[in-house]
């Protein structure tokens, strides 16, 4: 497994991790008005779209079976019956969550790069692992 933090990795790739969003253009006085993270997860993804980058998606520490399970239209803060009346947020499931809206948005998949244990793998390989698991 990959040692270190999201924060290392993104720093060993020169990019910005979730932690350093706020230093996508307008992010800080935008993020006044959202009541949760879904807003800066579309925000930071149309950052990306719109200046042409890539996402780094680390899969070292996800659930990919959740993943596999998780419908495209789910919201983050959503009360899922499946987990206990919970949602994916309160179940620590953010990562997945972000997965399965990068999987499910092709604009998204075509821009995003994967990483295992430091190595990039296809999308290929990761839509075959998600799909092993429906």
């Amino acid at each position: 497994m990959l040692q270190g933090s999201l924060k290392e990795f993104a720093e060993a790739k020169d990019v910005i991790s979730y932690h350093d969003f706020s230093s996508i253009e307008n992010y800080d006085r935008l993020k006044e008005f959202w009541q949760n993270f879904e807003p800066a997860f579309d925000y930071a993804t149309d950052a990306v779209q719109n200046t042409k980058g890539k996402i780094l998606f680390r899969l070292d520490d996800v659930d990919l079976s959740t993943v596999a399970n998780i419908k495209p239209e789910t919201i983050l803060m959503e009360e899922l019956p499946e987990l206990g009346g919970h949602s994916l947020w309160l179940k620590g499931k953010i990562t997945e969550w972000e997965l399965s809206r990068i999987v499910n948005e092709k604009a998204l998949l075509k821009i995003t790069e994967f990483y295992r244990d430091g190595v990039k793998i296809s999308t290929k390989e990761v839509l075959k692992m998600i799909k092993s698991y429906k």
